[in-house]
């Protein structure tokens, strides 16, 4: 599940892959990047209570004052590693597989990387 790691098909790793294919590194919704965490703990369309959820788990997972997580304060900022950390947990594995059926979300089930060839 590309969601676990940094490399995938969602537009913020596309984005920075390649800017002219590429062109928005942002999320349906149109309130941040649209990489795992923000899929996972704040996008409007997925909705707040899978949110919730999916941060209680991260929490659990990685405990709140985790190694894993950047600290900032007294605050987390959660990267790939966090959401990796809870790959072994049913329930979290449940939420990610709800989230990427999330029609609205628009995400990609597969990319064409063959170069065009210019006529």
């Amino acid at each position: 599940m590309s969601l676990f790691y940094p490399n995938n098909l969602l537009n913020s790793f596309l984005f920075n892959l390649d800017r002219r294919t590429w062109t928005s590194p942002l999320c349906s919704c149109l309130n941040g990047e649209q990489n795992a965490l923000h899929l996972l703990t704040g996008c409007d369309i997925v909705g707040s209570d899978t949110s919730d959820k999916a941060m209680t788990i991260l929490k659990i997972c990685n405990g709140t004052l985790s190694s894993v997580g950047t600290h900032s304060g007294s605050e987390i900022l959660w990267n790939h590693f966090s959401v990796l950390n809870c790959s072994r947990d049913s329930k979290f594995i449940e939420l990610c597989v709800e989230v990427v059926e999330i029609e609205g979300l628009n995400l990609k089930r597969k990319i064409d990387l063959k170069k065009k060839k210019n006529t």
